[in-house]
């Protein structure tokens, strides 16, 4: 009887490690880094970002993430001062399509015939920092990260 337990446990781990090893091999593993960035140049179509990354548009780290849009805003506005250029009154690009990783994001924009008119490397909040640190925001031993307000202050 305690045979036949050891047997069923052990396959039940064999099963469980293998299953668990197939998801990490078949989901995709997009390049999120600044020398991505750097190969993405305007004109390239959406297909030719996406195998220059290696995955389609998405989330691709723990749980929920949001591109931090106000270092896109400081670099704009660093564009405006440096150039001269208003960059506000620019016509909108159609699409803005993001890719997230654990740490730091991608944003693309399109123009209305589909190319890259721009490419954006920017740092991305997330609830978890690591699994563990999710296990335990599940198991409710920690609270939940909160996103701080950007707090701009006038002199």
């Amino acid at each position: 009887m305690r045979r036949r337990i050891f047997i069923w446990a052990g396959l039940f781990i064999v099963l469980g490690v293998s299953l668990l090893t197939g998801y990490w091999f078949a989901r995709p593993h997009p390049r999120i880094d600044q020398a991505t960035v750097d190969k993405i140049q305007p004109g390239m179509t959406e297909q030719e970002v996406i195998d220059i990354i290696g995955a389609p548009p998405g989330n691709y780290g723990l749980g929920h993430g949001e591109m931090d849009e106000w270092v896109e805003l400081i670099r704009t506005m660093r564009i405006y001062n440096q150039t001269g250029n208003n960059p506000w009154f620019e016509p909108a690009p159609l699409a803005v399509k993001d890719w997230l990783g654990q740490e730091h994001g991608i944003r693309v924009s399109f123009d209305p015939q589909g190319n890259v008119v721009r490419a954006d490397f920017n740092s991305v909040w997330r609830e978890y920092d690591s699994h563990y640190d999710m296990i335990l925001v599940w198991c409710r031993l920690k609270d939940r990260r909160s996103r701080t307000p950007l707090v701009i202050s006038t002199y």
